[in-house]
Parts: C-alpha cells; structure tokens; sequence
C-alpha cells in the first residue's frame, strides 16, 4: 500500500511497474492499493491501464487523514518511494516515520536516510530509487513471508519509531546535541 500524495518526487511509476512485475515473478495474489490524489494521478492510471494492470493496482482517491488508519491496518506492508536525487535523500521522509508508527513492515525504494534507517531498524526492505526491478524483488520477498516474520518486521518499524520518531525521542536528541552532558526535562 501506498499513501500519500501522488507527484513525480515520490516516482510512484516505480512501484507500480514493480507490483507489476513482482506478480509477473510469482506474487499472483499481490495488490498494490494506492489511497490518495496528487497530480501525478491521472499519469499513473494511464500507465497503470497500458500495462493491463488494474486487477494489480487500486486506487481509491483521497481520504481524510484520520481514516489512513483503517487502510494501514490492512496492509501487509507499506511502500514509500522517491525519485533519484541528491536533496530527497538528505533527510528521513515522514512517510517512514508514520508508516513505522502503524507497525507494518516497510518497503522503501529510495536512496539516502530514508532507505538507511529501513535497513538499520529491520523494519523492512530498501531498493534504490527508481528501480523497479530490485522494489520487485523486496516485493516478491514480503509477500512470500509468513504471518509472523511480517508480525516481527512491523514490531521493528515501532520498536525504530518509538526509539527515534515519536515527540519525546526527537526533543530527547536535540537537546542532547544542543547541550551535550546535561539532560533536562521539557
């Protein structure tokens, strides 16, 4: 599942052709559902209808953001992607720390922090960006693993959030960057 705004930084043309693709290999019942709108929609249905894929991609449009739950909550794993370049992958995109928030486990096919801290938590798996062929294969690897290693990837993309992620943890860091040795209580 993908969630989220739909425009060219998040390259979701890559995940597409990788549902496409990991079925193509042996994922016969995967479903890449895309809950959300952006300008790229109308692109990506395009692509979606040229590669005779609807019975593999669902979209489902825009929702309220307190409703992204009763989809998260279905979800055998969550896919966060980007486009190739050197700015998005300076920084950890929030899409990972909500999808780590909903403890699931993770599909990140980017390049830079965001993959990084996919692979140090054990949440998930990376790919690097725009690379349909390698986010096939993590595809094709989560949709072969049984109910509990996906249990256990997503008790890691928690255990990683609570850890990094959540409010507390985030002023904990920063104020140990901005007054090192000394800890106080906001």
């Amino acid at each position: 599942m993908f969630t989220g705004n739909f425009s060219p930084a998040q390259s979701l043309d890559t995940v597409i052709r990788a549902a496409v693709k990991a079925r193509s290999m042996g994922a016969e019942n995967l479903r890449l559902l895309m809950v959300g709108d952006g300008m790229s929609r109308q692109a990506l249905e395009a692509l979606t209808d040229e590669l005779n894929a609807r019975d593999t991609v669902v979209f489902t449009g825009s929702v309220p953001p307190s409703e992204v739950p009763r989809y998260t909550t279905l979800a055998d794993g969550l896919v966060a992607s980007l486009s190739a370049s050197p700015d998005l992958g300076m920084t950890v995109p929030a899409k990972i720390a909500s999808y780590m928030a909903a403890a699931k486990p993770l599909l990140a096919s980017m390049d830079g922090e965001g993959a990084r801290a996919v692979e140090a938590s054990g949440c998930g798996f990376a790919s690097p960006a725009q690379d349909s062929d390698a986010l096939a294969n993590n595809m094709l690897a989560l949709y072969r693993a049984g109910e509990a290693e996906r249990s256990t990837l997503g008790q890691k993309a928690f255990a990683w959030y609570q850890a990094n992620y959540r409010r507390r943890a985030v002023l904990d860091q920063l104020e140990a960057f901005l007054i090192p040795g000394e800890k106080t209580n906001v």
